[in-house]
């Protein structure tokens, strides 16, 4: 049975719809794309293979805060790869849509894992237990039994964020 609920979590969370957007409220620097530009990524995506882009198969959706500065916040859209049942890694955006622009990225590890990590390199990681339980991180547009369970997994992990 505990198989059966795995693969329906597995499910629903990779034909998630993720909820509503989030534009990026970051205006690049430059000058903007030419139509031969627009051509030309139009024929990179319809040509190249982006397998590692396809396993990023979970989305989570939470706040991080400024390092010294629990007053400033910003929104984290995290796009994720379970590597295997300990190590999940994530690129983190700023909105959801297409003008998303990556922010970071960011390694989350099962508490196991965690201790086993030197203790100066534990200074580095943060705990997910606030984040889980204060209901700011979130995983957009999916079932909430299926959300649930899969908080029940994060609320004991640790992550190390790279902000860019």
């Amino acid at each position: 049975m505990k198989i059966y609920f795995e693969l329906f979590l597995l499910a629903c969370v990779v034909f998630a719809c993720g909820g509503r957007n989030t534009s990026s409220n970051v205006e690049a620097p430059g000058r903007k794309k030419t139509a031969k530009d627009k051509v030309l990524e139009t024929g990179a995506d319809v040509l190249q293979d982006k397998r590692p882009l396809k396993s990023l198969d979970m989305y989570l959706d939470g706040f991080h805060f400024y390092n010294g500065n629990m007053q400033g916040q910003m929104e984290a859209h995290h796009y994720c790869h379970p590597i295997n049942n300990d190590c999940i890694q994530c690129v983190i955006f700023d909105g959801n849509g297409s003008d998303a622009k990556i922010m970071g990225v960011e390694y989350i590890v099962s508490e196991q894992l965690f201790k086993s990590l030197p203790l100066e390199e534990r200074k580095l990681w943060h705990s997910h237990r606030h984040e889980v339980k204060s209901g700011s991180l979130i995983a957009p547009g999916i079932p909430e039994i299926v959300e649930h369970e899969l908080m029940e997994k994060l609320v004991s992990t640790y992550g190390k964020t790279f902000h860019t």
